[in-house]
């Protein structure tokens, strides 16, 4: 699995529950962008803002191109879907249980003020496996900024299986 921001807790969870099914082995999970799950990042939340402030909070983000931001036909139906994207991470609850057992790519933007290094680092927590960090030039949207440099770890680490 690569799971990127929220989609690294989707991921983790997904993860989690078919470690439990008879077929649940898993070899590597890349995450990124988030820290780890079971910690309070006590970050600003704004999913219940009013449409003006949410996307005002959105635009100061970056990674959203101002031409979306700027239509407003086009934000009224993207209102409900980025609004969910952002009540995943911030309503989160973290349920004790199973870990992971695979290693763990952990990606982190070196720029990114929406997570904590320090518990980006704590993801070892929840694996047996052995866990390698990656800290990569840019911000929270550092997948788009270096989609080469991404693509190339992944596919580095993914070799390492094939022999």
């Amino acid at each position: 699995f690569f799971g990127h921001s929220n989609g690294a807790l989707i991921s983790f969870e997904v993860a989690r529950s078919l470690l439990a099914g008879p077929k649940g082995r898993m070899r590597h999970h890349f995450l990124s962008a988030k820290s780890a799950p079971h910690l309070s990042n006590g970050m600003r939340k704004i999913c219940g803002l009013d449409d003006d402030e949410f996307i005002r909070s959105i635009r100061e983000m970056g990674g959203t191109p101002p031409e979306v931001l700027d239509d407003a036909r086009l934000m009224q139906r993207l209102l409900p879907r980025l609004r969910a994207d952002f009540a995943i991470g911030e309503r989160y609850v973290f349920r004790p249980g199973a870990g992971l057992a695979c290693d763990i790519s952990v990606l982190r933007g070196e720029y990114d003020d929406s997570v904590d290094g320090e518990f980006v680092k704590r993801w070892s927590e929840l694996t047996t496996g052995r866990v390698c960090q990656y800290l990569i030039d840019g911000d929270h949207f550092f997948l788009n900024s270096h989609k080469s440099r991404v693509v190339a770890l992944v596919r580095a680490v993914l070799l390492e299986y094939a022999s």
